[in-house]
């Protein structure tokens, strides 16, 4: 039942969560690409690849970058949601 009202409390019925999980994403987002940056610097010892067409940047690096950068974006989408709605299910009791 507990999941139920999860998934009930991010539907198109509550665009109140939408947003809030909206811009929580946004914010984790951008500290999370910071992050990502500097371990990326400290680890291969140059900036990250940021544009694959760049000269220099090989296939290895780029996709290595997107794989990162990709599983970062889906971790912090999944982390505002469930924040988001552990805040609301508090503000509701």
């Amino acid at each position: 039942m507990r999941a139920t009202k999860m998934i009930r409390s991010f539907s198109r019925r509550n665009p109140v969560g939408e947003a809030a999980s909206l811009a929580l994403a946004f914010v984790f987002g951008a500290a999370m690409q910071v992050v990502l940056k500097k371990i990326w610097r400290r680890a291969f010892g140059h900036e990250a690849p940021l544009n694959p067409t760049q000269p220099g940047v090989n296939w290895g690096e780029a996709l290595a970058w997107g794989a990162a950068t990709g599983a970062a974006a889906g971790a912090v989408k999944v982390a505002a949601r469930r924040g988001t709605d552990l805040a609301q299910q508090r503000l509701k009791r």
